[in-house]
């Protein structure tokens, strides 16, 4: 890791006032946030939370217990990504609403998108096309018309 910046942080304790001491080294491939007086197994500088980038989504990967050498948690930021996503809200009576993914398709030569989580085929832009997302979700669920 090369080209090593480090911003050195008094953070206010949120339960009783008192100032704490932090650190953020900033290198070309990733982040760490080091908390003195914190450890990880490995001692590789006392990092106890790390943020790198993996095929263009943000990680954040944390070691929360000091007996562990592997990282208790590993975070992907890929939900928080702007852009499109799948339809949370009815977009018309008797609408079937989607879970928010970002996980979908391009659009088709109509303009149509499909969730890859939850199945739900929706217009790109939103547009509540009723008669043809319907039949596009009778047709999935084996109800032909």
């Amino acid at each position: 890791m090369t080209d090593q910046k480090t911003l050195n942080l008094s953070l206010e304790d949120i339960e009783n006032g008192v100032l704490r001491k932090a650190s953020i080294q900033c290198y070309s491939k990733g982040i760490e946030i080091i908390f003195p007086g914190f450890e990880t197994m490995t001692g590789v500088a006392d990092a106890l939370v790390y943020i790198e980038y993996r095929k263009g989504i943000p990680y954040v990967i944390i070691w929360g217990k000091r007996v562990q050498e592997d990282p208790t948690h590993t975070i992907s930021l890929e939900g928080a990504a702007a852009g499109p996503r799948c339809p949370t809200e009815s977009r018309f009576e008797g609408d079937i609403e989607g879970c928010g993914s970002a996980n979908i398709s391009p659009k088709d030569e109509e303009g149509y998108q499909d969730c890859y989580d939850c199945g739900v085929f929706f217009k790109g832009d939103y547009e509540a096309e009723t008669t043809a997302i319907v039949q596009r979700l009778d047709l999935l669920a084996g109800n032909s018309q």
